[in-house]
């Protein structure tokens, strides 16, 4: 079941899911095409037994190509019918033997199946034009005109192949047939052409199809008149699927195989029976070959004698001219589609291809001929009728033939690579009868009999023969490896192993200028190059000896024997003492590759490449792939990886690469232990190891298992263990005493089993340490009243040795107790006196240390000087160190305000955070008792009492008005800090600072620190501030988005009298940025900012924003953006974005960056803006888009103005009124104010920017200037006017001032407004002049 749902699946899904693991997918594709294969099959093997055995090699290899990720991708079929071919090549070359036969059927049998793809014959065909062509294609088209063209099958029949519709199928075929005729004009002109020959060729395709005009046709005709190179181009042009069927399928079928197309290649498993019936069913075909019927038996002969037969039928059709074209198919249907006016031109070369291709195949068993316009012998050729059911009624073994006497063209034998000889002086002047002597005295077998059962004789025999007998063109080189039936085997952890590669021509020209790329895997390795040796091979065991002397050509390479080759005439192994001719010639060797040439292999030959290699011990595979490829003229072979049997590693003794120096202690007794390992792949059922111990050492009688340890001989320790796994380690522990005196830096072993019988010697190297001696470390002790402070010792062994248990005893100075609290890990204390303290530590390594910390408390009040902390230190059999004296002092706190900040949110109100902190610089900071803070508060910061979430801590305070806060704490802890956050609001927008004084017992000086406070109100920060007078500001604006300006409706809208809304918006890309990358939707545009020459640039701020809808998406990142100033290139900026959304899901973002040096280094002028964030797409069923961009500039101007900035995202809506933004600045004074607006919309009126104050509550709607400085309307402040922009209305930017309007308070407020509408305020700009006296 699994198999027919495989079936279900097209080729390309069955391979993919077969190189995947998938075997039912391969299933599938052995029930779609195993009966095909089998036809093909039958045509290279004698019987349906071995056709069968072929067609399972063949799977077999293409599945294990699959597994491997080789094979094809799409065109399964004709990659199969090739390994088909080749498999049964292989298994003919290999069971063919030399028996001497008259018998014509085996003979012939013979000639049909030697075609194979290396063939000198197929030479042709694979260098032809359209055999080039049609590899170049794409693998689908290659097996969609596999399966139409060459095999003949219909679209429907292809469909589950290709997994397509039958109609997807024709679609895909007419694609694939356009494509080759391309391809093939494409690889024809790439061959040399002379000048003439190239005009004409990229003509031929319209000259076939008649689309030439009457001049350009006859400079064809002319041309084609005298080049034969362009009539045989014609030729393939005429009907290029012709040219695929014949000259692809014999590279795919093979020669012999072609004729499996006649019997039609089924696809399914349903054919299978009848692929036997279609390998016998030319047996039985006959007919005139003068007819057409005749032709058609010829070109669809089957196996056996009658393919034979039909063939030389079919091919004497086309010579002849007879009517054959339409029957014959194949060469003479090809010629009868070439136009009339050169048909006379190529028809000669249409005939030669058609009796070479006749006498290749074996189909004719006349002597190879060159056919010229003479009249030529007819030939008959019959087979006698299929049997009946009587033995009368069998064929004969073999067929008969007879020669008749009749007018036809004389014939002249060329030689292949000869000149033209005699013609023969006469034809043959009789007719032998058509049927045998007598009956058959047996039932047909399905191989011909070595002599037929009668042999008819002509009525009179011919009067001469030719002059010169033909000869079989040989055939291409074909080399192969040749392994031995065991296969290759070698033996890790040897050096100096043969490996030996066989390589057979089993053609029969020369191979020449091999070469052969050796690479060898991971841990074999070559041992280097001396030179190439011949090697002459004893004819029966193989054996030889070498010749050559080393690297005779002075290659300079040396290390390894590469070993040469030797030719074997007739077969391997050869006959002893014939040596090459010729040898490899090794060069770029390395470690694991070798490129070896061999100048000439003759053909039948084989050759040995003796390749000496060392495997490393520690390989672990039982196989090693060996790669080989060898190449050269006519020659790329490149089979499979080889793989060579490696057998395990034997079992070896030795010292593991991990073995450390054993350690050892004078006057003690130590461990040793000697870290060995069975370094082999192979186990070993014992190993010995003998221990040669130094003078002064000796064996205390401990030894660990496994192993067990006598003493045959003074200072030698034999110990031997058994049963040892490859790989295994099998460490030696001993127990050794050492005498004070003994001097010594390694211990000698003998290890075995080695690769020497007397053992392997190796050496350990060791070391030889003295007593321990104790040394005392530590730091002066600072205590402070109140609080704890530590005493910090070291206690370490300066010695070679290990020392015993440590202890310490400590002496507090008068005041300082210890606090018994300490977690020790490592020490065990106890208070001796009521200032002692007696500590047990750990044993200390050589050169190790320990620490101890004990934690003590001072009295309150001790400050100063006290008296020294005295440590002593001792050990069992370790040297005493000497008394530690430490110096001991008590300190004062020191306090420090941390972290003063004041945080505003966008409704106003905020948190002031501090930390009162008793700094602790060292173990010794004192703590601080009875902490005081104090808080001022500045005039627009109050304490926000109506914060439910942030209540004023308990700690804390606040005065009766809110603007004073004391802050309390018993004490604070030396390193620690009282966190403070008090809950504030912002009244109105300025720039202040909070102050705070922090105070303790005993410290004299208090700590103090301030908070800046940033000025902001009604959702907006303060940007940027002058401090000082003498300052302008200006805003100038433009816009990326805008609508089409050749619409009326547009230009309406730019003028003002509609929005953006109305308006389809399409992306500005006017200043594109040249070099960089852009924005998947590009925008540029430029404005002009108006900055006096020579004025200082205090600060300049870029604004830039968008919308976008719901289902829409964003061009590019919010934050970048591209900016480029006065005859600058544009220079990457990055923002700092805010977002929201509005009720309907909109999403809307400002960003700002601070361009101050950009524009400080360029000044006034064009400025230009690319790349910014923009809807990729204009979804919205209610469009609002917009973007644009702002500059605001701050720079030096005469008299004594103030400018500020603020900036934000301030959302103004129907359904949200914003908050005022509140400012200080002096009552009375003169104040501009400038805004930077999105989505603001001229048409809508509604929109309003008040001023007011905290002293009135009267309000007065500020007028707005537009872009040519005329006044708007006060109701509508945001009507998308932008300073610097081309046209009137920006279509949603606003960047603007508005008139002058006197400050009614000392803290004054802006509040924006609308009445229809929505927008956002990225920015306000304030300019107060000073009040006048």
């Amino acid at each position: 079941m699994e198999a027919q749902a495989a079936v279900a699946r097209s080729d390309a899904e069955l391979i993919s899911a077969a190189r995947a693991g998938d075997e039912s997918a391969f299933a599938g594709l052995y029930e779609r095409h195993a009966a095909a294969a089998t036809i093909v099959a039958r045509r290279y093997t004698d019987d349906h037994a071995d056709a069968d055995d072929v067609v399972a090699d063949a799977f077999t290899a293409v599945y294990s190509a699959l597994r491997r990720g080789n094979g094809p991708d799409e065109a399964f079929r004709a990659y199969l019918f090739t390994v088909v071919r080749r498999t049964a090549s292989v298994r003919r070359e290999g069971a063919r033997r030399v028996r001497p036969t008259d018998d014509l059927a085996t003979l012939e049998a013979g000639t049909a199946l030697a075609g194979t793809a290396e063939e000198p014959a197929l030479e042709g065909f694979e260098r032809g034009v359209v055999a080039r062509a049609f590899h170049s294609l794409p693998e689908r088209w290659q097996a969609v005109l596999w399966h139409t063209e060459v095999e003949g099958l219909t679209p429907a029949e292809v469909a589950p192949v290709l997994g397509l519709t039958a109609n997807g199928v024709a679609a895909l075929a007419y694609r694939a047939r356009e494509g080759l005729r391309q391809a093939y004009l494409q690889q024809h002109l790439r061959d040399p052409l002379d000048e003439g020959c190239r005009a004409v060729a990229s003509s031929l395709g319209a000259y076939v199809r008649g689309g030439l005009g009457a001049r350009e046709s006859g400079k064809v005709d002319k041309h084609l008149e005298d080049c034969g190179e362009c009539r045989a181009l014609l030729l393939e042009v005429g009907d290029v699927n012709h040219g695929m069927r014949a000259v692809i399928a014999p590279l795919v079928l093979g020669l012999a195989g072609i004729g499996a197309l006649s019997s039609g290649l089924p696809i399914g498993g349903g054919a299978l029976v009848g692929a036997g019936a279609a390998a016998g069913a030319g047996a039985g075909a006959s007919g005139d070959p003068g007819t057409a019927g005749g032709a058609t038996g010829g070109g669809g002969a089957g196996a056996g004698g009658g393919a034979a037969a039909g063939g030389a039928a079919g091919g004497a059709a086309v010579a002849a001219g007879s009517g054959g074209a339409a029957g014959a198919g194949g060469l003479a249907a090809l010629l009868a589609s070439i136009p009339a006016g050169v048909a006379a031109g190529v028809a000669g070369a249409v005939v030669v291809a058609a009796v070479a291709v006749a006498v290749v195949l074996g189909l004719d068993d006349t002597p190879q001929q060159i056919v010229e316009a003479d009249p030529l012998p007819t030939v008959t050729v019959t087979t006698t009728p299929a049997p009946t059911g009587s033995a009368s009624a069998g064929p004969t073994p073999g067929p008969t033939t007879s020669s008749t006497p009749a007018p036809a063209p004389s014939t002249r034998v060329v030689p292949p690579g000869g000149d033209l000889t005699t013609d023969p002086t006469s034809a043959p002047t009789a007719e032998p009868t058509g049927e045998p002597t007598s009956e058959p005295t047996s039932e047909p077998t399905s191989r011909p009999t070595s002599e037929p059962t009668s042999d008819p004789e002509p009525t009179q025999e011919p009067t001469s023969e030719p002059t010169t007998e033909p000869t079989t063109p040989p055939r291409a080189p074909e080399v192969v490896v040749s392994l031995p039936p065991a296969g290759l085997v070698l033996t890790g952890g040897l050096s100096a192993q043969e490996l030996v590669i066989t390589l057979r021509n089993e053609g029969e020209q020369a191979a020449l200028g091999l070469e052969a790329e050796l690479t060898l895997p991971d841990g074999v390795r070559l041992d280097g190059i001396e030179g190439a040796a011949v090697r002459v091979l004893d004819a029966t065991s193989g054996g030889g000896t070498a010749l050559g002397a080393a690297d005779p050509a002075g290659t300079g390479l040396a290390g390894t024997t590469l070993e040469g080759s030797i030719f074997a005439p007739g077969g391997w192994p050869p006959a002893a003492g014939v040596p090459a001719a010729e040898d490899w010639t090794c060069r770029g060797v390395r470690t694991q590759v070798a490129t070896c040439t061999l100048a000439e292999l003759p053909g039948g030959d084989a050759a040995r490449l003796v390749v000496r290699v060392s495997i490393d011990e520690e390989f672990d595979e039982d196989d090693a792939p060996v790669g080989l490829v060898v190449t050269g003229p006519g020659v790329d072979y490149r089979p499979p990886p080889i793989d060579v049997h490696v057998t395990p590693s034997p079992a070896r003794l030795a010292v593991s690469r991990l073995q450390e120096p054993v350690s050892l202690v004078a006057g003690r007794e130590r461990d040793a232990t000697f870290a060995l390992v069975n370094a082999g792949r192979s186990a070993a059922t014992r190993v010995e190891a003998d221990v040669r111990l130094p003078d002064g050492v000796s064996w205390t009688g401990r030894v660990a298992a496994p192993w067990t340890c006598a003493t045959p001989a003074r200072a030698v320790l034999s110990c031997a263990a058994d049963g040892v796994s490859g790989r295994a380690a099998v460490p030696l522990t001993l127990g050794l005493a050492v005498e004070r005196s003994a001097t010594l830096d390694a211990i000698p072993l003998v290890l075995r089993p080695s690769p020497t019988s007397a053992g392997a010697d190796e050496v350990v190297p060791a070391t030889l340490a003295q007593p321990a001696t104790l040394a005392l470390a530590g730091t002066d002790l600072a205590v402070s009243g109140g609080r704890t402070s530590a005493l910090t010792l070291t206690a370490s062994n300066t010695g070679d040795l290990d020392s015993e248990p440590v202890s310490l005893d400590v002496r507090l100075p008068q005041g300082v107790t210890w606090t018994g609290d300490d977690e020790l890990a490592l020490w065990a204390c106890a208070a001796t006196e009521a200032d002692e303290v007696r500590c047990d530590g750990p044993a200390l390594a050589a050169g190790g240390s320990a620490d101890l910390e004990l934690t003590v408390r001072a009295a309150a009040g001790t400050v100063g000087a006290l008296a020294d902390v005295v440590v002593t230190a001792t050990a069992p059999d370790a040297d005493a160190a000497e008394p530690l004296a430490l110096a001991a002092t008590g300190r004062a706190p020191a306090l420090a305000v941390q972290g003063a900040s004041v945080v505003l949110q966008s409704d106003d109100a905020g948190q002031l955070a501090f930390a009162v902190e008793v700094e602790r610089p060292d173990e010794g900071a004192a703590d601080a008792a009875d902490v005081l803070a104090r808080v001022a508060l500045p005039g627009n910061l109050v304490v926000d009492l109506t914060q439910a979430a942030l209540p004023v801590p308990g700690e804390c305070t606040p005065d009766t008005g809110g603007r004073a806060v004391e802050c309390r704490w018993p004490g604070i802890a030396a390193g620690e800090l009282a966190e403070v956050l008090l809950p504030v609001r912002s009244t109105y927008s300025a720039s202040t600072a909070v102050r705070i004084e922090a105070t303790a017992t005993g410290v004299a000086n208090p700590a103090t620190a301030t908070a800046f406070v940033a000025g902001r109100s009604g959702g907006l920060a303060e940007r940027f501030t002058t401090g000082t007078g003498g300052w302008e500001v200006t805003e100038a604006g433009g816009a990326v988005l805008s609508c089409d300006a050749t619409k009326a409706a547009c230009k309406k809208a730019l003028q003002g009298s509609s929005d953006n809304n109305s308006q389809t918006m399409l992306p500005i890309d006017e200043a594109p940025a040249k070099g960089v990358q852009r924005a998947s939707v590009p925008v540029s545009s430029s404005t002009t900012v108006t900055v006096p020459e020579g004025r200082e640039i205090a600060f300049a701020g870029l604004y830039w924003s968008a919308v976008r809808g719901r289902t829409d998406s964003w061009s590019g990142s919010l934050s970048h953006a591209l900016l480029r100033g006065p005859g600058g290139d544009y220079v990457p900026v990055t923002g700092d974005p805010t977002q929201r959304t509005d009720n309907v899901s909109r999403a809307y973002y400002s960003a700002f960056a601070d361009v101050t040096s950009l524009v400080r280094a360029h000044g006034g002028g064009t400025w230009s803006l690319a790349d910014m964030a923009v809807s990729a797409t204009r979804n919205d069923k209610d469009p609002t888009y917009y973007g644009g961009w702002s500059l605001v500039v701050v720079y030096s101007a005469p008299g004594g103005s103030r400018v500020t900035v603020y900036d934000g995202g301030l959302w103004v809506g129907t359904s949200t009124p914003p908050p005022a933004f509140r400012f200080a600045a002096p009552a009375g004074s003169t104040a501009r104010v400038g805004v930077v607006g999105w989505e603001g919309d001229r048409s809508l009126t509604g929109d309003r920017m008040r001023l007011g104050g905290l002293c009135t509550s009267a309000v007065t709607d500020l007028v707005p200037l537009r872009a040519d400085g005329s006044k708007g309307d006060a109701a509508n402040a945001f009507d998308s006017s932008a300073v610097g922009w081309r046209s009137s209305s920006s279509l949603g930017i606003d960047a603007k001032g508005f008139v002058p309007a006197k400050l009614p308070c000392e803290v004054s407020s802006l509040t924006p407004s609308t009445s229809g509408d929505q927008y956002l305020v990225g920015a306000i700009t304030l300019r107060s002049e000073p009040v006048e006296p």
